[in-house]
Order: structure tokens, then sequence, then C-alpha cells
């Protein structure tokens, strides 16, 4: 899928050439003039300049206006200097200025592309269909919407049987202003419907959807704007991909960028998702129903935040059944969060972090940065949160929650609480014991634990075994209310 990640990243790049020169609301000749340079400028500085550039010209940019808008051309591009070769042709867009110092974009990609080496067409991909779309803030220098959407794309050899091919690729995003300058803001981005079929060869791969979605709360835009500008000239005057290593002083430089700049933003999400996974190869091949992974920051403009990460998945197959196969997890759910961070001073850390890595290096400034956060830590209240850690296999259900909070009064320097529940662990065991040596290690512990536990039933009449871990301001470990000190004691002897 290398050409489909080419052809959308031309597209990207290709917008913001466009949107590059800043087109005021009287369209003119003067406009068309500006917006050409501008993307002159932007196609010279990003795309073809510097020794690992692989991107070549062919024609030039052609701005025109006419009427309310401005008609954009861009050249040819062609991806690749060496081996295989992949030609964009002209892509095309109109700009339209608005009253309110916004600019319409819509363009067109081309509907058919080839990949070639050596004057030799080695695949086509095609898109049937196509919308693009969105509002470019240049007073920002982001969309603050847009609607991309690639449907039926194909991608085929020339000289072999088969094609891959996906029913529709989105990317849309959408803006609002809550406050001067201040945006709230949602993306998705979308592969749906992927069908990779290798003709005469042996296999299958089928993706229903792939996607990462994500929001941010209360964005200063002009702030961001400024910030991203600034740390970009940073960055490109450090010289970062040098194999020595970047100039050490840019790490004070942004320490320093990082000390003016106010928040930036309250809230943010990002969650990667899939469903409907189908592999075969032969007689191997696995299938996921559908999973997720992510991370969220609540609070940044509060003196305390939250840091959490959350997983899942459900209906997992493995070809050929492996030996595990009756505990293969069928749902899995998760979610771990860090809660009343101290913002002020975690920020503070990393700038002194950044600072301590331009003078002494950067071992030295970890030693100090990690001394300061455990302090940070335990002065603030922070805790480690658990609202569910839940495995079912099938044959049994496994549920956790907790928290642990750092604390300087306690001998053991946290205070803890959590609850492990497992049902039927005697028939978890059995299938434990069935796969032979395999699982003999796990066995062991499991039997262990299961003489501790107290036991109930669940709803459905299953033995289910409960573990509730207290660890004391007072310095005691605790298990379902008894002490474990003497048994730690004679483990650890």
């Amino acid at each position: 899928m290398r050409g489909l990640r080419l052809i959308v990243g031309t597209s990207s790049l290709a917008i913001m050439a466009m949107t590059a020169g800043q087109a005021a609301a009287q369209v003119d000749e003067a406009g068309a003039d500006e917006i050409r340079r501008g993307v002159e400028n932007y196609i010279t500085q990003y795309l073809v300049t510097g020794p690992e550039s692989e991107v070549t010209l062919q024609g030039d940019v052609e701005v025109t206006a006419e009427g309310d808008h401005y008609a954009v051309t861009l050249p040819t591009f062609i991806f690749g200097l060496q081996g295989p070769q992949l030609v964009v042709d002209p892509i095309l867009a109109t700009l339209t200025p608005t009253a309110d110092d916004l600019i319409d974009v819509t363009w067109t990609m081309p509907s058919r592309y080839e990949v070639g080496a050596g004057g030799q067409t080695m695949a086509t991909m095609s898109i049937d269909a196509q919308t693009a779309e969105g509002t470019f803030a240049p007073a920002f220098e982001t969309f603050t919407d847009l609607n991309f959407v690639l449907e039926r794309i194909e991608l085929r050899p020339t000289q072999e049987e088969g094609a891959a091919t996906v029913d529709t690729f989105s990317m849309v995003m959408d803006t609002e202003e809550v406050a001067p300058d201040r945006f709230d803001a949602d993306f998705d981005v979308v592969l749906a419907g992927l069908d990779v079929d290798p003709g005469q060869q042996d296999g299958v791969l089928s993706l229903d959807e792939i996607g990462l979605a994500g929001s941010i709360s209360h964005l200063d835009m002009r702030e961001y704007t400024m910030f991203g500008q600034q740390l970009n000239q940073l960055m490109s005057a450090a010289d970062m991909e040098n194999p020595r290593g970047p100039d050490p002083m840019v790490f004070g430089d942004i320490a320093a960028l990082l000390r003016e700049t106010p928040n930036l933003f309250s809230d943010m999400d990002l969650t990667y998702r899939l469903h409907g996974l189908n592999f075969r190869d032969g007689q191997e091949g696995a299938q996921l129903g559908s999973a997720s992974a992510g991370m969220y920051v609540t609070g940044l403009d509060q003196p305390a935040g939250t840091i959490g990460f959350h997983a899942d998945m459900n209906e997992l197959a493995i070809q050929p059944t492996p030996p595990f196969n009756n505990i293969l997890p069928q749902e899995v759910r998760a979610e771990v969060m860090l809660v009343d961070l101290p913002n002020e001073q975690l920020l503070n850390l990393l700038i002194d972090f950044l600072e301590q890595t331009s003078e002494m290096g950067p071992d030295m400034a970890g030693t100090m940065f990690m001394v300061g956060l455990q302090q940070a830590v335990m002065q603030s209240g922070a805790s480690l949160e658990v609202p569910e850690i839940y495995v079912d296999l099938g044959v049994s259900e496994i549920n956790f929650t907790g928290t642990v909070s750092p604390t300087a009064s306690s001998p053991l320097g946290v205070v803890a609480d959590a609850t492990l529940t497992v049902s039927n662990m005697a028939g978890l065991i059995g299938e434990l014991q069935a796969m032979g040596p395999m699982g003999q290690d796990v066995v062991q512990g499991l039997t262990v634990l299961q003489t501790m536990g107290e036991v109930s039933q669940t709803g459905e009449g299953q033995s289910l075994h409960s573990y509730h871990f207290q660890a004391t301001d007072a310095g005691q470990v605790l298990l379902n209310g008894n002490d474990m000190g003497p048994m730690m004691g004679q483990l650890m002897q």
C-alpha cells in the first residue's frame, strides 16, 4: 500500500503548498502572483530540496484569477530517483477567499497512477471517485475543516495476477471556535474495505476497517501556530539528521521556547482502531473481530491533570488450532490512569531537563529528572488508578481494579487498594494442565493462588475466587484482611 500512502501524502503536501500563498479577499492577478510564489517556495523548500529528496517536477505552477476564485494547477510530481517511480499527474484546485479571511479549497487528484522503472509500467492504481474540500485559515496556517475521501481504489501489478483494493479512504476534520482563537477539533482517518487478492498464490488478507480518531479541546490556535513555527526553525537549524547528533544548544533553545509558551490546550485524546481482520496463508491464519488502543490527557489548563491509556480486543482466532485455543482471549478491556498530576511542576521538570541536557548531557540530566519526578509525584498526591482490566478466556473471566498512591508517610512508600477476581479457576487450571509442560509454571502459581482466595459463586453458578490487596499507611500488606508480612518475610529469606 506504499502507493496509496504516497498519493495521500502528495495530496496533503499539495494543499499545504497551494495555501502557502495567502489569498486576499479580492481576487486579482496580484493575488494570483502571490499564491504562485508561495506555492513555488513551499515546493522548493519542502519537496525538492535536500540530499534525501526523491521528488522531481515536470512543468510549472499555474495560478489564474477567475471571478471569485483562483484556479491552481500543480505540476507533475515524480517520486523516486532510483528504482521504481510513481508519477502523479497535475493536481487541480480552486481557492476561494471568503469575507472572514478564510479560504475555501477544493481540489481534484488524478484518477490513474503508474509505478514504473526503466520505461516499463510495473503497477497501476486507479481511483473511481473522490471528494476533496476544506476551509483553510491563513492566519493559523491550517485547515479548520476538511473532507477528503477517495473511493474504490485499486492497485494492480501489470506482470502478475492479483490486486489490492480499498473501498474508501477518508480524512475528516471539524473544528469549532469556542472562544477567541480557541478551538475544539475532532478528526477521523479511516481506511475501509481492504482486500488483497494474491491471484494464483495461496493466501488472503482482508480488513473491514482501520482508523485513527482524535480530538483536542480549547486549543489556542494562534499560540499553537507561533509555537510550531519557532519549533520548526529551531529543529531546522539544529541539523537533527546529523549522525553525530544535533547541536546540544538546541535543547536549551527548546526549553526557552517552552517557558515562553502559554498553555496550548486543555484536553486531548487519540485512539487507533481495527475491525474485521482476516489473514490466511495456506494452513496458517488469524482473525480478529476488533481491537483498539489509545490515550488521553485531561485538565492541562488546571493545576492537576490526568493521563490515561486504554485498549480492547475481541474475537481472536488462530489457525491451525494452537494448544492454548481453549483459553485464547475472546475479549480484553483495559484502562490505566495517572491522576492528579502536578501540571506546572512536571512542565518545569521537562524544561529543566532540556536545559541540563544542553549543559551536562542527557545521562546526568535524565538522572536529575527522575529524582525530581519522584519528589513531585510524592508531594502532589498523584496516584495510579486501574479502573478496569478484564480478560475473558472462555473457560474463565478475570477482573482487576485498583489504586496505588505514593506517600512519604508509609514505610512502603505507597498505599494501595486493589481487587482481583477469577471465575472457574479450577477449569482454568485444568486447561493449562492439558497443555503439558507449556503451562506447568502457570499451573503452579495458580494452584497456590487458588488456596488464598475467598470463594463465592458467580450468577451462572461458577466458583469465584476474590483477592483484596491492601498496602496500608502503616506499612502492612493485607490480603483479604490477613497480614501477609510473615509470609513475605519467609519468601525473601
